[in-house]
């Protein structure tokens, strides 16, 4: 999963297993709001329904990267 910032590009490296793609999603900020971009064959489900392209992020959302792949629970979101 990659997150690109407006300065910088972050990149969180999960531990390999069937499921996850190598470059398996982008979030991107812009303005105030996070949005999420699925790029992998299989699948980016955002509290529990897939990802066609994009989807936005809330607090409180559950995103899980594959199947059965990894869940991230987003605490906050901050837009500053």
């Amino acid at each position: 999963m990659g997150s690109v910032a407006a300065a910088a590009a972050r990149v969180l490296k999960v531990a390999g297993g069937t499921g996850v793609s190598r470059s398996h999603c982008t979030v991107l900020k812009q303005g105030r709001d996070f949005l999420v971009f699925d790029h992998s064959s299989y699948g980016t489900w955002l509290n529990d329904e897939r990802v066609a392209h994009r989807a936005q992020l809330k607090a409180g959302d559950r995103l899980r990267l594959g199947y059965p792949g990894i869940v991230l629970e987003l605490i906050a979101i901050d837009a500053r």
